[in-house]
């Protein structure tokens, strides 16, 4: 005897076949392009968080660590500044340290936005700092005055700026873009409009905080000195404020469709299970045992499954390729088409809600009597 096949109910049910279907491939691509979505996110702002602090870092020494640094009280804060500088740029691992002012610029994702630091440096040094951070002019020219910036083209686009605009509340004027792997802009003095003025340093990759490379001179920071930004700040900053609150939308974006499509799935595939009873006890008259229907049941769902998660795999990419090329490659963004992570727990989502199915699959087989139970 051959086994039972799992597509002769498919094909003469389409109906209820695709309301299943319907409801796992919507379940499928919302999952799947909110989490791409957010995954967009973190990739978007990891250049700036993550990469980019690998190769600077800011930060304001207080008067106290200036005074056990560089010795000499009559002497100008600036100054013992720019000495302190000096002996950093005697290691090996720096490349440029600055005594300088800073200000910021801002990134939108789709979800969320980010502010980091901008250094205000010296006209002649800037083209220093944009090959250290792998940046070229593109278009424009570079400052040549006080209050202009070069910015990069992917800050251009998030921003909706051109050439000659003037952000900051019109206190700097737009001059070039630059275009390089770590959306790295830069500008000239603002005379006291910042939001920090201290050491910017320039380093080689592999320098992990301020407070290790201050060590290297002698210097050690307290809490009284303020660190705005390096690669140690950078990570931990990456990590609880961009993937542990993704992470956490994510999560709750899951659990949300999924319970949802448990109960619909559930209460659907069960109402039908219930109709087909009398289809079972058939099978079971004609000799085939209950695992036999069991197996079908099994193939069914698995065929159900499949085709929910190749639709709203294919309907996925679609939306996620519409979104780049209308929203993301304009704004700046780094798109996120696969994400194996993401995959794996809508896969293992799935799997759940295939092992919840198991109830009511075998609440049926178990009430598979023979022939004698139509007549009832």
């Amino acid at each position: 005897m051959g086994h039972l096949s799992a597509w002769k109910f498919i094909k003469n049910n389409k109906k209820q076949v695709a309301v299943i279907v319907v409801a796992l491939t919507l379940s499928v691509m919302g999952m799947y392009v909110v989490g791409s979505i957010l995954a967009s996110t973190r990739e978007s702002f990891r250049p700036l968080l993550v990469d980019s602090l690998k190769y600077q870092m800011y930060l304001e020494v207080s008067a106290e660590t200036l005074d056990k640094a560089v010795p000499g009280e009559a002497r100008l804060y600036r100054e013992r500044n720019r000495e302190l500088a000096a002996r950093l740029e005697q290691l090996p691992e720096v490349k440029r340290a600055y005594y300088s002012e800073w200000s910021q610029f801002t990134v939108h994702a789709l979800m969320g936005m980010l502010v980091t630091e901008m250094p205000l440096l010296e006209q002649e040094d800037i083209p220093d700092y944009l090959a250290h951070m792998k940046s070229k002019l593109v278009e424009g020219r570079l400052p040549e005055k006080d209050f202009e910036l070069v910015v990069d083209s992917a800050v251009m686009r998030n921003q909706g700026y051109r050439i000659g605009d003037k952000p900051g509340q019109g206190l700097w004027t737009i001059v070039g873009v630059s275009d390089g792997p770590y959306m790295s802009c830069v500008g000239t003095t603002a005379h006291g409009n910042n939001s920090g003025v201290g050491l910017i340093v320039l380093t080689e990759e592999g320098v992990d905080s301020a407070e290790d490379l201050f060590a290297k001179i002698g210097v050690h920071l307290t809490s009284l000195d303020r660190v705005s930004a390096d690669a140690r700040k950078g990570r931990e900053m990456f990590q609880t404020e961009i993937i542990d609150e993704i992470d956490g939308a994510l999560l709750a974006v899951l659990i949300s469709v999924i319970a949802l499509l448990t109960v619909s799935i559930t209460v659907a595939y069960n109402s039908y299970m219930r109709n087909r009873i009398n289809e079972y006890c058939l099978y079971a008259s004609l000799g085939f045992s209950r695992m036999d229907v069991y197996r079908m049941i099994l193939r069914e769902i698995a065929i159900l499954f499949g085709a929910g998660l190749l639709l709203g795999a294919l309907l996925s990419g679609g939306i996620i390729a519409l979104i780049d090329v209308l929203i993301m490659h304009p704004m700046g963004l780094i798109p996120v088409y696969i994400e194996p992570r993401l995959l794996c727990l809508i896969l293992a989502a799935m799997a759940a809600v295939i092992g919840i199915l198991q109830f009511p699959a075998l609440l049926s087989v178990h009430r598979i009597r023979t022939i004698d139970m139509l007549e009832d």
